[in-house]
């Protein structure tokens, strides 16, 4: 059984018995957002598949309470999906995040690429607002799992963090390869690549294909970043078999 996802609240330290918890800032925050009060039920979650039902028992400016159940564990969807994005500009970087944890990526890799704007030094200082925003995002959703977040780190190095044996694309406005249709066996793991708003370059589509990806189309259609981010993983995911 679990409450409604509107309120859910993140608890870093679920305990694994009956008993009471204090809830961090953040989430006393989004407790008064909610405006919950002594007696309302909830249900609280960590991030990494943990989840506990809960009741207020005290809510106030500075501190809020809830008496939790035992916490149990959420399996994880055993058919992954990890995404690599080229660095955008301005705050399309955590629609993205967003977006890719509401749908139940398991992780998202930033890549510096030749087109890329903004520098990867800028991101560092992004990352706890972005694990902030897939905290909000499971909240909403309802993922028990917030995707693993990893720094701007070139594309051949993120390309050697793949599986051999997992499914690996690069999406590519310039590729004339079409989308093979989904498999009646579908792969435990996938590799989706998306460039910045300026693209990936040729030579780093041929780096990525000597590392067994394959550059595929996604239509005529040239996409705009978010367009492309929610385009990318709604096909991975159907290949996956996840959306049946």
């Amino acid at each position: 059984m679990s409450w409604p996802h509107a309120r859910r609240l993140y608890a870093p330290e679920l305990p694994d018995h009956e008993g009471e918890l204090e809830l961090i800032e953040e989430s006393r925050k989004h407790a008064q957002v909610l405006r919950l009060r002594a007696g309302d039920e909830l249900e609280l979650f960590d991030t990494d598949g943990h989840a506990a039902l809960a009741t207020v028992l005290d809510l106030g400016p500075k501190r809020a309470r809830c008496k939790v159940a035992p916490r149990r564990l959420i399996a994880r969807e055993p058919r992954a999906l990890h995404v690599v994005l080229g660095l955008p500009k301005g705050d399309k970087l955590d629609n993205a995040v967003r977006m890719l944890t509401e749908l139940g990526a398991e992780s998202i890799h930033i890549a510096q690429s030749e087109r890329a704007v903004p520098k990867p030094s800028e991101l560092q200082a992004r990352l706890p607002r972005l694990e902030r925003i897939t905290r909000e995002a499971c909240a909403q959703s309802g993922q028990a799992y917030a995707p693993i977040l990893h720094g701007p780190a070139s594309l051949e190095q993120i390309a050697e963090r793949a599986d051999p044996g997992a499914t690996k694309w690069v999406l590519w406005e310039e590729s004339a390869t079409p989308r093979p249709r989904a498999p009646s066996d579908a792969p435990a793991q996938m590799w989706v690549v998306v460039g910045p708003e300026g693209g990936l370059a040729p030579h780093e589509v041929r780096g990525l294909v000597e590392r067994g990806f394959v550059e595929l189309s996604i239509g005529s259609a040239i996409l705009r970043f978010e367009t492309a981010v929610i385009t990318a993983a709604t096909l991975a995911l159907d290949y996956l078999g996840r959306l049946r």
